[in-house]
């Protein structure tokens, strides 16, 4: 009999667990649909950041082989986990910096990087006769095709001695010879090969380089990588050797949209070894701060809050509302302290805030990015940027006396910048390319902002106010946007405010930013150098110029943001199937009660 009741209990107990269920689901799914949605899609919510090296995730475990064949790439990046060095992969596939396993990975290099190698004596280590075909991953971003390098940035500062470590490519097998090098001024400097017995490439950490990949014949390659460094207590650490597999040939056979010259006139001998390795400096740079009469000091510049949201005022609700528009405003520049860098690696780019854009600098010396007003900085390119360009070869645009460079790799002593699309803001938001406008240099000389094809000629020629260059560039943002470095070349020195403009599609409608960067080039006091030109950002205003809060064109009588509506909208996709399963469930209990 005791039984009997227990049972009866339990029956009618479910029903009221089903609800109970159903209402603790409810209340999470609707408690939070911008995080469901992130969640159920891949995307980051916006402020969501800090992410932990350059949005570096962990790729799903998937039963197929995973196939890379365009795009950004790290071949080599070098992980520290639980004291040990680890050598794996880094893609931007979905995500910036998707974590990949090389072991169920294949590079595809597709015939649309194939070219006729150069007769230049400068590369005669490629082992080909002037003309023959060969397969070269450039050195420099080009849409549709591999871009391919190593990274350091996972890897802490201060866990390794003298925050340096050594790459080495044990092994190469293939049907034709593997050559890595960078391409420069004074010619190629080989850094990995197949075929002569080079030195360890010595990286600092961090570290984020991209190089020239040359594959002689076309077929399947494998290549062996190892990373070795010592603790500071002088612990010698060495990662597993890993294997990297490459399919040279076939696929798309469009060539890159480069415009090529001819190879620089060089005259470097045949080598067996690499040149020395200059790496980047592992010291951090020097914080002068603004003249105001206040002492220069060794520490950094305090981080400003990462992408602030711009405050707006609500217009006040009305019978018939008035039309809200993003309008560019202007601004002065943030007062505080400016940073006078002179070595890491910087992107710049826009951000999505609010209704409109807003320029920033990604600062990524420390390894997890940080976002800073582009007025924060001064770039400073002492003269160990200053270099002569080569003659003959197409770059008659930069005169004949001495320019000073910030090169297509990072190195030591020189501020690497670049410029991306990759804020999760951006890449969730923006519709289309984003226009990277050069408005205006004020400066003793000139700039020119290009690429270098892998044989050293002119490559893209991406803005500047040097003869034959345009003053726009188009940058792809796509699923995971874009991250391009070119050769920044100042043929004078002196203080040069540069501003840019970019522009875009965000819901419907096209919103800029505007903002100035601020170089010293040279000698003198780069703390003298200050950008010139006010910031303009984009904020909502009415027809007779009072703040509104921009509408973003949907939820005028909801009072719901973008994020909230999608969040509802997987909320409800989510809890049709589930209204299912639990009637379904519900009616299953009731028949066995009614049975019994």
């Amino acid at each position: 009999m005791r039984t009997t009741e227990h049972r009866r209990t339990g029956r009618r107990g479910r029903p009221r667990l089903l609800h109970a269920v159903t209402a603790l689901l409810l209340a999470l799914v609707l408690a939070n649909p911008a995080t469901a949605l992130a969640q159920s899609t891949g995307d980051v919510p916006a402020g969501s950041e800090p992410v932990s090296g350059e949005q570096a995730t962990d790729a799903p475990a998937a039963a197929e082989r995973l196939t890379l064949s365009s795009g950004h790439v790290d071949l080599v990046a070098v992980f520290l986990e639980g004291g040990d060095l680890v050598v794996a992969g880094k893609a931007d596939v979905d995500r910036v910096a998707t974590r990949f396993d090389p072991a169920t990975t294949t590079l595809q290099v597709t015939d649309a990087v194939r070219r006729p190698a150069p007769s230049a004596p400068a590369y005669a280590f490629l082992g080909v006769p002037g003309g023959a075909p060969i397969h070269v991953i450039p050195q420099t971003f080009q849409p549709d095709v591999l871009w391919a390098g190593w990274n350091t940035e996972s890897v802490p500062r201060g866990a390794l001695a003298g925050d340096a470590l050594d790459l080495t490519l044990n092994s190469a097998t293939g049907p034709g010879r593997v050559e890595v090098y960078l391409s420069g001024a004074d010619g190629p400097e080989r850094v990995f090969s197949s075929h002569d017995e080079l030195p360890a490439l010595d990286v600092a950490v961090p570290t984020h380089a991209h190089a020239n990949w040359a594959f002689t014949a076309p077929g399947e390659y494998e290549l062996e990588f190892q990373a070795a460094a010592t603790t500071p207590s002088g612990e010698p650490l060495t990662s597993e050797p890993v294997r990297y597999t490459l399919v040279v040939g076939g696929g798309d056979t469009t060539p890159p949209t480069t415009t090529t010259t001819a190879p620089p006139t060089t005259t470097r001998p045949t080598t067996t070894t690499r040149p020395t390795t200059t790496r980047p400096t592992t010291t951090r740079p020097t914080t002068t701060l603004p003249t105001t009469g206040q002492p220069t000091t060794g520490q950094p510049a305090p981080r400003q809050p990462q992408v602030p949201v711009q405050q707006q005022t609500p217009a006040p609700q009305q019978v018939q509302a008035e039309r809200c528009v993003p309008t560019a405003v202007t601004r002065a520049a943030e007062p505080g302290q400016v940073e006078v860098v002179s070595d890491g690696h910087f992107d710049y780019g826009p951000v999505v805030e609010g209704a409109g854009l807003t320029a920033r600098v990604k600062d990524d010396r420390q390894g997890e990015p940080v976002y800073r007003d582009p007025s924060s900085y001064v770039f400073h390119l002492d003269d160990t940027a200053r270099t002569t360009p080569p003659q003959g070869s197409g770059y008659d645009f930069l005169g004949a006396g001495p320019v000073w460079m910030i090169p297509l790799t990072q190195r030591s002593g020189i501020p690497w910048l670049g410029w991306n699309t990759q804020h999760p803001s951006v890449t969730s938001g923006i519709t289309g390319d984003i226009t990277m406008t050069l408005e205006n240099v004020e400066g003793p000389g000139k700039l020119a902002v290009y690429g270098q094809d892998p044989f050293g000629g002119v490559g893209d020629r991406y803005f500047g106010t040097a003869e034959g260059f345009p003053r726009s560039t188009k940058v792809p943002v796509g699923r995971s946007g874009v991250h391009v470095h070119g050769a920044w070349a100042f043929t004078a020195p002196g203080g040069y405010a540069v501003t840019f403009t970019f522009s875009g599609a965000l819901n419907g409608a096209q919103v800029t930013a505007r903002s100035t960067l601020a170089f010293h080039v040279g000698p003198g006091d780069p703390a003298t150098t200050r950008p010139s030109a006010p910031v303009v950002e984009q904020a909502g205003r009415t027809a007779d110029g009072r703040e509104c809060q921009v509408d973003p064109r949907t939820l005028a009588s909801t009072g719901l943001d973008g994020s909230a509506v999608a969040g509802l909208a997987v909320a409800a996709a989510l809890l049709i199937p589930l209204g299912f399963l639990l009637t379904s469930l519900s009616s299953l209990a009731t028949a066995r009660t009614r049975r019994r």
